[in-house]
């Protein structure tokens, strides 16, 4: 439900919130036209609502949106209710968006493609908490604690109990044991006892 006026074109829902503010009526539609150019919505202005398909009004929500020229797009779950390919194609457009408004865009959603591919960071909750804030490559290859690991990736990282001991990882009752490189001994000051050791798939050879 993208809350558009049934009654009204998508040009007058697009201009509503514009004319509530009482702005020119030449500036308003310089502004929707503009946006719809944008939104590939200028064949679409005199229609209603009804007559569109979802991801069109999905585009006629943002257009309303965009006509305001907001510094920040709060974003939830905005593309959960459309197909996969209609869903895969927005994603891209939303992204391109992005790029030529240069307005941040806080995207909230379960879907991990969406987050992996569309964020420039990514924030992972867990219970209500952040549990990480960093780039999507960070996330995947530096999670930050043993749900980020699990959470994220399909498959999710391996996660195996071991030992840290002299500056090496003992798993699966001693038969594996890797060495630490330089900078995680380092970074580990000579710590020992009980670890868990996360393990990519596409690392394993």
């Amino acid at each position: 439900n993208y809350a558009l006026y049934p009654q009204k074109t998508v040009f007058e829902n697009m201009a509503f919130g514009l004319g509530q503010r009482k702005v020119a009526k030449e500036l308003i539609r310089q502004k929707v036209e503009q946006a719809a150019r944008t939104l590939d919505l200028m064949p679409y202005l005199r229609k209603k609502p009804a007559s569109l398909s979802g991801g069109q009004r999905q585009r006629v929500a943002m257009g309303r949106a965009i006509v305001r020229d907001p510094q920040c797009f709060l974003m939830d779950e905005p593309l959960s209710n459309l197909d996969a390919k209609l869903r895969e194609a927005l994603r891209s457009e939303l992204k391109d968006l992005q790029m030529k408004l240069g307005a941040t865009f806080l995207f909230v959603t379960h879907d991990q493609v969406e987050a992996m591919s569309m964020g420039d960071k990514v924030g992972v909750l867990n219970a209500g908490r952040i549990a990480q804030i960093a780039t999507p490559r960070e996330i995947y290859s530096h999670p930050q604690d043993v749900f980020v690991a699990g959470f994220v990736g399909s498959p999710p990282m391996n996660l195996l109990a071991g030992e840290l001991h002299d500056g090496h990882v003992v798993a699966l009752s001693g038969r594996l044991r890797l060495a630490l490189d330089g900078a995680i001994k380092d970074k580990l000051g000579g710590r020992t006892g009980p670890v868990r050791l996360g393990i990519r798939s596409e690392n394993i050879g």
